[in-house]
């Protein structure tokens, strides 16, 4: 999986660059983390374009003459992240 950590979420939006999105289908796919939340992405799931792209390049600050475009996804939390915050809770309840 390609790491992708967030500071932010626009619009309830996950964005990646699109060239990340290449290294990430070669990973097996993208998995977002935003502050103690993560959501997965398959390379299935990236291949079959179930995200939206934006038609604007930008210049990159750290290498110039470098353009991207930046593709969006919802950012909807792993079911197995909750649950895994679930047992966490209630291991922590049960030593109290």
């Amino acid at each position: 999986m390609y790491p992708r950590n967030l500071e932010k979420l626009w619009n309830g939006l996950a964005s990646i660059r699109d060239y990340e999105l290449d290294k990430a289908i070669k990973q097996g796919g993208v998995k977002f983390s935003y502050k103690d939340k993560t959501m997965t992405i398959t390379a299935e799931d990236l291949k079959s374009k179930k995200f939206q792209c934006h038609s604007r390049e930008f210049n990159s600050v750290y290498n110039p003459g470098q353009k991207y475009t930046l593709i969006d996804f919802k950012f909807v939390e792993d079911k197995e992240t909750k649950v895994i915050e679930k047992i966490e809770e209630d291991k922590q309840k049960i030593l109290l």
